[in-house]
């Protein structure tokens, strides 16, 4: 009984109609889809995949459930999975190329843009030709394997009046962007340590590591741009530590398990902890601790404020 006195008497029915909230963002896209609301200013667009590996995989499912895009090319240089890819993915009207053909995708005037997700070693050569015919590019990182080449596939964007996209894919995800957020808002004051874990599940197969470019150029990466995109500041002091417990990850030269530690001018200190093989599943968290009280509930993830009232904490097991 303590609580009846809370009682509305209204009925939410003789109240206006409230908006979902904007982080309910999937149930704006169900209204669109029930009401079959279009947008004149969203045209199909007819696309060209390159590369349908691990990453590949991940834009080929978003490309067939968008209905705002047409898939007419994917390349791609294992011609033994052709057939099983167009019947899985009910690809019947797909035309599949090897890179030697690439350059029919770059003389069709009906394709609007390209994605990119071969193999890194690739990625420039792709974004040059895709840039000068014209086509807009989004490239899994990295566009190039330097920095010389980065700028010069985003001077090629500008001289042309293509868009070229390449990003950190974390910086989209609503529980790190919130986390983002409430840290500018000064919710729990100056950070004092910042945390990510970052731990690979299934184990990437030798194939593809060595290919990579490395644990640092293809892991790592994520970690120290989330912890400087949150903070807003680069560390002045690094310090590293890793191993190779594989020994066919140790006999190619390469790491499957890293700590680095940062130090940032602000006196914020920072850690990533990072595996190639997670036995219990693919794990990404971010932690971020300061002195400030902070009252605000997360929508995503999992916070522990109640626990801990200076920590917000992310964590994505999926």
């Amino acid at each position: 009984m303590a609580t009846t006195k809370f009682r509305d008497t209204v009925s939410p029915y003789s109240k206006p109609r409230p908006s979902p909230p904007p982080e309910d963002y999937l149930h704006q896209k169900y209204l669109s889809d029930l009401t079959l609301k279009q947008d004149a200013r969203l045209p199909v667009l007819k696309l060209a995949l390159f590369g349908v590996g691990r990453a590949g995989t991940i834009h080929l499912s978003n490309i067939v459930a968008n209905r705002r895009v047409k898939l007419v090319y994917i390349v791609d240089d294992i011609e033994s999975k052709w057939a099983s890819i167009k019947n899985y993915w009910h690809l019947d009207d797909v035309i599949f190329l090897s890179s030697k053909q690439a350059d029919k995708v770059y003389n069709d005037p009906s394709i609007d843009a390209v994605v990119v997700a071969s193999p890194t070693f690739t990625h420039e050569g792709i974004v040059r030709k895709a840039l000068e015919a014209k086509k807009a590019v989004f490239c899994e990182k990295p566009i190039a394997e330097d920095d010389a080449n980065s700028v010069k596939c985003y001077e090629t964007a500008r001289k042309v009046g293509r868009p070229l996209f390449c990003a950190f894919n974390r910086r989209f995800d609503p529980s790190y962007s919130s986390v983002k957020d409430r840290v500018r808002n000064g919710e729990i004051g100056h950070v004092h340590v910042i945390k990510t874990v970052a731990r690979d599940s299934p184990l990437p197969t030798l194939d593809y590591i060595k290919t990579s470019g490395g644990i640092f150029h293809d892991c790592i990466v994520h970690d120290i741009d989330l912890i400087t995109w949150i903070l807003g500041e680069f560390p002045i002091k690094v310090a590293v530590q890793a191993h190779a417990h594989i020994p066919e990850i140790k006999a190619i030269g390469d790491y499957d398990t890293v700590v680095i530690s940062l130090y940032f001018p602000s006196g914020t200190l920072g850690s990533i902890d990072i595996s190639r093989n997670s036995a219990y599943g693919y794990d990404q968290r971010l932690e971020v601790f300061g002195p400030k009280v902070s009252s605000v509930n997360g929508s995503w993830g999992k916070t522990v404020d109640s626990i801990a009232p200076n920590l917000l904490d992310v964590a994505l097991e999926l």
